[in-house]
C-alpha cells in the first residue's frame, strides 16, 4: 500500500480532536478502513502517533492520541492552504511528498514569512 499524505494530515487532524477517552473513532471520509489502519501503523513507527493500549475496532480505529512530533508535524500542515502550497512546492520541483521534504518546504515558507 502506498503512503498518503493527505490522509496522515487527516488522521492528524482526527486523533487531535479525539476525547481524551478515545471514543471517538478515526475515520476519514474517502478512505477505506485498510487504508487507515495501514497508515496509523506506520505513524505510530514513525513517532507521529501514540498507541499503547490499541483499539482496532474493525469500523474504524482509535488511537491514544499524537506524540510531541505528532503535534508539531500537525501545526506545520494544518492550515489547508499551507498543506496545498506544499504539495505544489514539492510538485513543482518534482519532487515526491516525503517526510523529509515536506518538513523542508514548511521550514523554508516559514524563514521565508519571518523575513
Amino acid at each position: 500500500m502506498k503512503r498518503n499524505f493527505d490522509l496522515v494530515r487527516e488522521i492528524l487532524l482526527a486523533a487531535e480532536a479525539q476525547d481524551f477517552n478515545r471514543t471517538q473513532p478515526i475515520a476519514p471520509s474517502g478512505y477505506s478502513n485498510d487504508e487507515i489502519k495501514y497508515h496509523i501503523k506506520i505513524m505510530v513507527d514513525g513517532c507521529l502517533l501514540q498507541m499503547e493500549h490499541p483499539v482496532i475496532d474493525p469500523t474504524a480505529p482509535v488511537v491514544d492520541g499524537l506524540t510531541w512530533e505528532g503535534h508539531e508535524f500537525l501545526d506545520s500542515i494544518r492550515e489547508k492552504s499551507t498543506w496545498a502550497t506544499v504539495k505544489n512546492t514539492l510538485k513543482e520541483k518534482s519532487l515526491g511528498l516525503s517526510y523529509e521534504a515536506i518538513k523542508s518546504v514548511v521550514v523554508t515558507s516559514v524563514k521565508s514569512a519571518l523575513g
